[in-house]
């Protein structure tokens, strides 16, 4: 049993029905565009000042292979992880090519193409905007700065400029002992060489590093390759638009319960929201600090670089660069729909069903019933419709009592 369960694709509309309501209760949401634009110079220059601490952790690896290369098998082992997770067929270890088919159908029976349209996409771009206004008070919060108040631009603008001049300095440190440009492409291998073996392990079980990782890569990898048709199969049946913005919808409302807490799938949530900025506008968590980042990379140098560079080398004698060089891709739509599918199951909406969810999910030649729009009805209805109507039995029973009795 494997399909898009009507039942779920039904609990849609309800499930996203309050969230107009309450986009039209929260009234305009602003924020000060001149703290704003502190704020995000200020993020800017602690993600080059990381990066640059970076460069003395990583001193002394030896990658033998490019970061672009080595994004694409992360983001492709990323990939497979959102699919097994959101449809759980083992991609990369069995043919899944009958599973994929079965579900292809079902997507389409069950309209939930439809079902996806009739999504609020109307309330989103005001979605977004309170996610972003929220977003930027709770980023500005954890770095000591209440949004809010009238120094705040100088207060980021400020910590902008010293995370600016502490990135200068340790890059200069990072390329002390050569070309400060080597330095940064040794540190930016070495990092997505940590990336990319932290995905594999994480999504598909395998360790580059270790003996028979590179083999057993390459065994799911063809695997995959065998699933390939079922996956465009599947691509070809939905909407990869429609797909995107009903998973930016979702992402904007968990990302406003995240930051603000409020839930814009409750009912009367939205009278909520202006209150909430208020409270978040004036809020100064403790004093924001990078001193550490350095001293932390530093640290790990010795140990850390070491070890990374012996799994390196390993990988690259067992063949990892001929595996970097033809990876598959996998369609757009289908890892839309495993993310959405994902999304949706942590807001209770089982959208694959793996499993009989009804009577007739029992009788396997049998295609579900229902569509959403009627399945509101009691599956338990259904059920009894498989049995004979009682009136007809008690009047066969009757009758055949009836005949009995008159040839006696």
């Amino acid at each position: 049993m494997f399909c898009a369960c009507a039942q779920s694709v039904a609990a849609l509309g309800p499930l996203f029905a309050p969230v107009p309501a309450n986009v039209a209760a929260m009234g305009n949401v602003s924020t000060n565009a001149g703290a704003t634009t502190a704020l995000n110079a200020a993020l800017a220059a602690n993600a080059s000042l990381a990066a640059a601490s970076s460069l003395g952790a990583t001193a002394g690896v030896n990658v033998p292979f490019q970061a672009s290369a080595m994004a694409s098998l992360t983001a492709l082992a990323n990939g497979l992880g959102a699919l097994q997770g959101g449809l759980k067929l083992p991609l990369t270890g069995s043919n899944c090519s009958g599973s994929l088919a079965q579900l292809t159908e079902a997507i389409l029976s069950s309209k939930l193409a439809k079902a996806l349209g009739g999504l609020p996409m109307g309330s989103l771009s005001a979605l977004q905007a309170l996610e972003k206004a929220a977003g930027a008070m709770a980023a500005a919060s954890a770095m000591g700065v209440a949004m809010g108040s009238a120094n705040a631009a100088a207060e980021l603008s400020a910590m902008a400029k010293a995370s600016t001049s502490a990135a200068a300095d340790a890059s200069a440190s990072g390329g002390a002992s050569g070309s400060a440009s080597a330095s940064a492409q040794a540190s930016l291998n070495a990092a997505a060489f940590m990336t990319m073996n932290a995905a594999l392990q994480a999504n598909l079980g395998v360790g580059v590093g270790t003996p028979g990782g590179v083999d057993l890569l390459g065994s799911k990898l063809e695997m995959l390759g065998a699933n390939a048709g079922g996956l465009d199969a599947l691509g070809d049946a939905l909407d990869p638009k429609l797909l995107a913005q009903a998973l930016a919808l979702i992402n904007s409302i968990a990302a406003i319960k995240s930051s603000l807490g409020v839930n814009m799938l409750t009912a009367g949530a939205g009278f909520q929201v202006q209150p909430k900025l208020k409270s978040l506008a004036m809020s100064a968590g403790p004093s924001f600090s990078m001193s550490s980042s350095s001293s932390a990379s530093k640290s790990m140098s010795q140990s850390m670089a070491k070890s990374m560079s012996k799994t390196a080398q390993k990988a690259y004698q067992n063949g990892l660069g001929n595996l970097l060089g033809g990876l598959p891709g996998l369609p757009p739509s289908t890892l839309l729909f495993a993310y959405l599918t994902g999304k949706l199951g942590a807001l209770g909406i089982g959208l694959v069903q793996h499993s009989p969810c009804g009577p007739l999910c029992l009788i396997p030649p049998m295609p579900c019933p229902f569509g959403p729009a009627d399945f509101a009805a009691d599956i338990a209805s259904e059920g009894e419709k498989l049995q004979a109507p009682k009136a007809a039995f008690e009047a066969s029973a009757k009758a055949s009592a009836g005949a009995g009795s008159a040839s006696a």
